[in-house]
């Protein structure tokens, strides 16, 4: 949250009027979120019952669809550094490989409910940019970027899909009458 306010702060005082407009309804986005976000947790804590299950553990139903959002957010991570390998030009990669540990580990749905529309920005990016468009479309040029970008997209795809499978709530059990 403290990266993104500090975007768009830094992109307020940009002379174009879209990237403007954009910042600030993000910045509304991220107040009403985080609002919202605390008075969900005063609420669960008041009414829980049971504490959420760790997600890893056997108690977790979907834990084989949050092994694979995991998988998919480090193979994320992988292709993002991939075609930069030591010359990283940004936290992409750090950031991922920290929220595939933070999805694994923190009980709850709440970071894999932030990983899946992250996830699914990251890959209107990536097909946004016309650097990684550009492996795409020749990939013998650069082919350590072409993989790596393929890795990428198929892992942001990965912890999409796999993350909205996780945090569907479970099917309720059928009665014997």
């Amino acid at each position: 949250m403290v990266l993104s306010l500090w975007i768009s702060i830094d992109n307020l005082t940009s002379g174009n009027t879209l990237l403007v407009t954009g910042n600030i309804i993000m910045l509304a986005g991220l107040l009403i979120s985080s609002v919202a976000g605390v008075l969900d947790i005063r609420h669960n804590r008041r009414h829980r019952t049971l504490p959420p299950p760790k997600p890893l553990s056997r108690q977790n139903p979907r834990r084989t669809a949050v092994r694979f959002a995991v998988a998919g957010l480090l193979a994320d991570a992988v292709g993002d550094a991939a075609p930069e390998a030591p010359d990283w030009d940004g936290p992409g990669p750090v950031l991922f490989a920290l929220l595939a540990l933070m999805v694994a580990f923190v009980p709850g749905r709440f970071m894999l409910l932030l990983s899946i529309p992250l996830s699914a920005v990251f890959i209107l990016g990536v097909l946004a940019d016309p650097e990684p468009l550009d492996r795409l479309t020749n990939p013998t040029a650069q082919p350590l970027g072409f993989a790596g970008t393929v890795l990428q997209l198929a892992g942001l795809t990965t912890a999409v899909i796999a993350g909205v499978i996780a945090v569907l709530p479970p099917k309720p059990t059928p009665t014997k009458a």
